[in-house]
Formats: structure tokens, C-alpha cells, sequence
């Protein structure tokens, strides 16, 4: 639905789409998801969605992944911040967002 949404949106606008496009190749260039795989993200399409998402992510990104591998990419890649990993499931959640 959001995506149909977007796309008439673009029409309204004016602004022409290739049929094809996904919004993952909206969001990031060829480039930059191979970089990501370089840097240990998986290839399949929600790794994939997960890097862009964490490429736009200002504060707080809320990243699907049940093999953990987005989690240790962002880590990885963001190894010189200071960056806090928790869960839902952490006893300490709440106290580590505030």
C-alpha cells in the first residue's frame, strides 16, 4: 500500500519512474549496498532494506533481524561511535534509549 501510494504521489507530481524501481533502489546506490556486503551485510532483500534503513537512521532505528547480522554490520561499521545494542527482550530497555 505505501508503496502504491508512493508512486501515485509521483505521478501527481509528475516526476517519471520506472516501473521496476524499488524503493530500496530509491534509497541507496549499487554502490553502497555492495560496499555493505563487503562490509559483512547479507545480499537478500530484507539485509538489504535493513542497510538503507541504517544508512537514513538519524536516532533509534528499528532493524528486523532474526539472524543478527544487520546488528553486527551496524556495530561493525559504527565501531568508533558510541553506540548502545539492546533489546526488547534487555531487563535495562527503557533506561538505555532514555
Amino acid at each position: 500500500a505505501l508503496l502504491s501510494r508512493w508512486r501515485n504521489t509521483l505521478d501527481v507530481l509528475g516526476i517519471e519512474v520506472r516501473e521496476d524501481l524499488s524503493m530500496l533502489e530509491s534509497l541507496s546506490k549499487a554502490s553502497e549496498r555492495l560496499e555493505w556486503q563487503s562490509q559483512g551485510l547479507l545480499g537478500d532483500q530484507l539485509s538489504l532494506e535493513n542497510g538503507a534503513i541504517l544508512n537514513h537512521s538519524v536516532r533509534f532505528p528499528l532493524v528486523i533481524d532474526p539472524s543478527g547480522q544487520a546488528i553486527d554490520f551496524l556495530m561493525k561499521r559504527r565501531q568508533n561511535e558510541k553506540i548502545q545494542k539492546t533489546s526488547f527482550l534487555d531487563n535495562s530497555f527503557m533506561k538505555t534509549l532514555a
